[in-house]
């Protein structure tokens, strides 16, 4: 299961992804919050993933996967060839950091 947000920039909406079609989240629970806190707060996660609709093959732009998160956590260098392309080491630990919601 691959949560998604799609559409139009400003009025995007939670889906699926299920391999090369979408399923709109809101066509089957109208009342579906956007992929937000309030979505995993609310168990929405569990709501949604046995969800059998096959969804459509649609053109459609993909947003950032979280609406207006409050922090973004990354993991660098987070396998041994993704440090052999920068040159780099493997780190013994997880290489942790952080970035801002604007740079989405």
């Amino acid at each position: 299961m691959k949560l998604i947000r799609f559409g139009e920039r400003g009025n995007e909406k939670p889906g699926l992804l299920k391999e090369d079609r979408v399923i709109d989240l809101r066509k089957i629970f109208p009342d579906i919050p956007d992929i937000s806190e309030a979505f995993f707060r609310q168990g929405w996660l569990d709501k949604v993933k046995d969800a059998t609709d096959q969804g459509e093959k649609i053109d459609v732009r993909l947003s950032w996967p979280v609406c207006h998160p409050s922090k973004i956590i990354c993991l660098g260098k987070n396998y041994v060839e993704h440090a052999k392309e920068g040159g780099m080491d493997v780190p013994e630990k997880p290489l942790l950091f952080c970035k801002t919601p604007n740079t989405l």
